[in-house]
């Protein structure tokens, strides 16, 4: 099973997909997107979970613009961290070192639910037409 990393560009969510075999066997892909606000640029790099309970969105920054090189380093520790955990303890550290997540399971409407999984689990669909 390969551990190099594969990046796609989503069109529709103008953000990096980072996947492989195994992030995409254990339902992990990391996300890195920028964008425009009232503030100017932002970067935001979130690690993204589901299961048959919940979807999960860690976000791991969310500050100004990162280098190439900034964000290669980033993704590079958080599939580091990966690899070197079970998928329990991945996701407790991701929960740990997050500044913010996200839980469809934690929702009080059952529509935040269905728009956080539908959200979280539509990036996994683009990223299974590449893999």
């Amino acid at each position: 099973m390969s551990q190099t990393l594969n990046r796609v560009f989503n069109e529709e969510k103008e953000s990096y997909l980072y996947f492989n075999e195994a992030l995409l066997n254990n339902n992990v892909i990391i996300e890195q997107s920028t964008f425009e606000t009232d503030e100017g640029f932002q970067t935001m790099i979130d690690v993204l979970h589901y299961n048959d309970m919940d979807a999960i969105q860690y976000t791991l920054y969310w500050d100004n613009p990162l280098t190439a090189i900034q964000v290669y380093r980033i993704v590079k520790d958080v599939h580091a961290l990966f690899l070197e955990n079970t998928l329990g303890d991945f996701l407790q550290l991701m929960n740990e070192m997050s500044l913010v997540s996200l839980s469809a399971l934690d929702q009080s409407s059952q529509e935040n639910r269905a728009e956080i999984t539908e959200r979280i689990t539509s990036l996994f669909e683009v990223v299974e037409v590449h893999a």
